[in-house]
């Protein structure tokens, strides 16, 4: 069975697949697409169990904004387009992308949980590689490493429990720290 994500929203609730997110996303990173996915069905499972997220409770703090990640969570959630979607350059000590961090806060009305890429889940020099190829300076051979990359990691992602791919740590109150 496909993995869903239940959301609500003014019109009612709908069921979202990583295959959903695949198709609304370029195809391009889809190592963010999934990640975006693990991210929200984590905060589903901790924050609000047995019950569809509510858009309208959504807040997201991001240490990265690769295109993927942030197409998704606008899918998922519309924090971009509602101006709850911040990209924060403090939020680090995880491992480092071409795009930031991958550190996050995800807020869900009074609850908040952090999430940290583990270590060793990327490639030593997949931040420095992807720095060197998102910005048009990648030999053709790191370009399809770099696009292999982002491809295999999304496959990897998905066959993953969010407590594998980070460390989790959930919060109460507005802080989310």
């Amino acid at each position: 069975m496909e993995q869903t994500i239940a959301v609500k929203h003014f019109q009612g609730q709908v069921e979202i697949t990583y295959q959903d997110l695949a198709k609304y996303h370029d195809k391009d990173h889809w190592g963010g697409v999934a990640l975006a996915f693990k991210i929200m069905q984590c905060v589903s499972r901790e924050l609000n169990p047995d019950q569809p997220l509510d858009r309208s409770l959504i807040r997201i703090r991001t240490g990265l904004n690769p295109p993927g990640l942030i197409d998704s969570f606008e899918f998922l959630t519309r924090a971009v387009t509602r101006q709850r979607l911040i990209v924060d350059s403090t939020l680090n000590g995880s491992p480092a992308s071409a795009f930031g961090h991958f550190s996050f806060h995800i807020y869900y009305g009074d609850k908040a949980v952090s999430l940290k890429l583990k270590d060793g889940i990327l490639p030593d020099d997949f931040a420095a590689l992807g720095k060197k190829c998102e910005s048009g300076y990648g030999s053709d051979e790191e370009q399809q490493r770099w696009n292999g990359l982002k491809h295999g990691l999304g496959d990897e992602v998905m066959k993953l429990e969010p407590e594998d791919l980070f460390t989790i740590k959930v919060h109460y109150g507005q802080s989310g720290e």
